[in-house]
């Protein structure tokens, strides 16, 4: 994955995960789904990639931004509106969307934070 970065830091500017440790990822911190386009639009649209919740996925790898953030590179499967079809997504998603599944957080992490489908 990280072949072609010549990296001279330590610690080093990216993380391999290895083996892949199991994260959420919450689709709609970086792929845009506004509540507001599920109104009003056709059945056949609705059939589309649910991006509006989170997904159990396996985190691969983390690398630092040039600004100082981290991003991750996860993969999961991803469902249709009518659970009929599924899609494999490789994508590299900022900090913000990762986090621990609920069995391995501590409640005070738990406080707060809105249930989601899985």
């Amino acid at each position: 994955m990280f072949e072609e970065w010549a990296d001279q830091f330590d610690p080093p500017s990216y993380h391999v995960i290895d083996p892949p440790r199991r994260v959420m990822i919450d689709l709609g911190q970086f792929i845009l789904a506004p509540e507001s386009f599920a109104r009003g639009v056709p059945l056949r649209v609705r059939n589309g990639v649910v991006v509006d919740r989170e997904y159990t996925s396996a985190l691969h790898a983390w690398a630092r931004t040039s600004s100082g953030g981290w991003i991750a590179f996860v993969t999961c499967v991803v469902l249709t509106g009518n659970g009929k079809g599924r899609i494999w997504m490789r994508q590299w998603c900022s900090r913000q969307a990762v986090s621990l599944p609920d069995d391995e957080q501590r409640p005070s992490e738990r406080q707060g934070r809105p249930r989601q489908g899985r």
